[in-house]
């Protein structure tokens, strides 16, 4: 009769091949004392995640070294699964491997090479047959009989004398506090050239895996400045139609944990204020962005946002498009505008990387819920006059837009609207408020455009209440709703 495997024995054998295994047999099995660890939950994102760094991790490049950067929100498992686990399962995979674990301050690396013993005296014999060597302290430990050993270590306390093949980088900075001070974020980079990137063995692999906090932080700047640094954002909603981990629009990152739309939807509310919301962009969805533009202030959106539904007496839909479906193409920008007196109003946007067939499909959508437009204009250069050709096709009204001078004049053009407090945002339009106030220095300014091109021809519009043919229709809110108004 055939002896059916434990449940022990077969995730012992998974947890040598896949390390999304190791990680639950990890946290699911005794502890030392002999507790049961049932505290760790495996969501789709923390399996993505680890598939993620094992890929990084086996992959041979050929490169000097590879940079892995990871933004993360908080309180989403990332440490458990990563630093808190990682080195212990390379160690067993490979005894020789020598491993920095580094933190913002060097007790917390203290913690972090603290757990990540305690899984080698559980499992290392069992699961590699390994054990911990002789040299077995809070900075340090070894694997008995190889040259593999971990290492702990504050951002900058002076990583000197030892090369590593592995280094992990968990949340260098440690609150806002220090992400504001130049200082602080020159000497973290420092410490990245003077001493991290020196003990660097060949083909080594670095992992950073932080919240981020600042535009210009550890992960910034490495990204920036590093040819073979792959960066991967985990925003805390799926913010287009689907993303890599198989959301849908709206969906949580870590709904598993009971971080789900409704907490989430709860959880925002104090952020949503002119002080939180840089936070909110930064931590959350991984989009730090300066607090005064060069142009355009943060303030001057935040203070003058609206809620609900707007009445409008003129309506355009902007469109800034590239039809370069790829993902370092800019992205097609679509946003639907409305004046009414002498204030201007977002309706509705949308920003995503599209092919041709898809820009037209989505201004198509547009252009038919906002059917009693006015305009329709489209930037007419590039790609735009092949885009023109198609809507003049279907629709009224399709007006080629020419832009003129510069993009940071046509900025400053309308910029005095907007300061003035005419113009009005929602909460879901921060991407448009982060990019204004980045601009003319932020990685896309596809939204920046629309924007400026909308205002543009608004300001020369009169859209008084007079400018509706029919004033009597003004006692009906759900006549006026229909023909004039937006709900968003």
């Amino acid at each position: 009769m055939t002896e059916i495997p434990s449940y022990k024995s077969v995730m012992e054998q998974l947890s040598k091949i896949d390390y999304a295994e190791y990680v639950e047999y990890a946290h699911q099995m005794q502890d030392l004392d002999g507790n049961i660890n049932n505290r760790y939950i495996h969501g789709k994102f923390t399996r993505y995640i680890s598939q993620t760094v094992q890929e990084f991790v086996e992959k041979d490049t050929g490169n000097a070294y590879d940079i892995l950067c990871l933004s993360v929100p908080p309180q989403h498992s990332k440490s458990t699964t990563i630093t808190e686990t990682l080195p212990s399962w390379i160690l067993g995979m490979n005894p020789d491997a020598r491993i920095f674990l580094i933190a913002y301050n060097l007790d917390l690396a203290k913690r972090f090479l603290r757990r990540n013993r305690d899984k080698v005296e559980l499992y290392g014999k069992d699961v590699f047959g390994v054990e911990v060597g002789d040299i077995n302290n809070a900075e340090e430990m070894t694997i008995k009989d190889h040259q593999g050993s971990i290492k702990s270590a504050g951002i900058t306390g002076g990583i000197t004398g030892y090369p590593a093949d592995f280094f992990i980088i968990d949340d260098p900075i440690k609150n806002r506090q220090e992400a504001e001070s130049e200082a602080t974020r020159n000497m973290i980079f420092q410490e990245w050239f003077g001493s991290i990137k020196s003990r660097l063995g060949v083909g080594a692999k670095v992992i950073i895996i932080q919240t981020r906090w600042h535009k210009e932080d550890l992960i910034g700047r490495i990204v920036e400045t590093e040819p073979t640094a792959i960066y991967i954002n985990f925003p805390i909603e799926c913010e287009d139609e689907t993303d890599e981990l198989g959301r849908f629009k709206g969906e949580t990152l870590f709904p598993e944990i009971k971080k789900d739309r409704k907490w989430w939807d709860s959880f925002k509310q104090s952020y949503l204020t002119k002080e939180g919301s840089r936070s909110l962009n930064s931590l959350y969805y991984g989009r730090p962005s300066n607090d005064e533009g060069g142009i355009f202030e943060r303030k001057w959106f935040t203070d003058n946002m609206y809620q609900g539904t707007v009445k409008v007496n003129y309506t355009v839909i902007e469109v800034d498009a590239t039809f370069k479906d790829t993902s370092k193409s800019d992205f097609v920008a679509i946003q639907v505008w409305g004046k009414r007196n002498q204030d201007y109003y977002l309706i509705e946007k949308v920003k995503r990387r599209m092919g041709f067939i898809d820009t037209v499909r989505a201004i198509t959508e547009i252009a038919n819920k906002y059917s009693n437009y006015n305009e329709l204009g489209v930037e007419d250069k590039a790609n735009g006059s092949a885009i023109i050709d198609v809507l003049k096709r279907k629709f009224r009204a399709v007006v080629p837009i020419v832009p003129y001078g510069s993009k940071e004049a046509r900025a400053s053009a309308v910029s005095p609207l907007i300061e003035a407090g005419n113009v009005h945002l929602k909460e879901e339009h921060y991407s448009v408020i982060d990019e204004a106030v980045d601009f003319p220095n932020s990685d896309h300014d596809d939204e920046v455009d629309a924007m400026t091109q909308a205002l543009d021809r608004l300001r020369n519009v009169v859209a008084n209440d007079r400018f509706i043919k029919d004033p009597d229709i003004l006692d009906y809110d759900d006549e006026v709703e229909n023909i004039l108004g937006y709900g968003v």
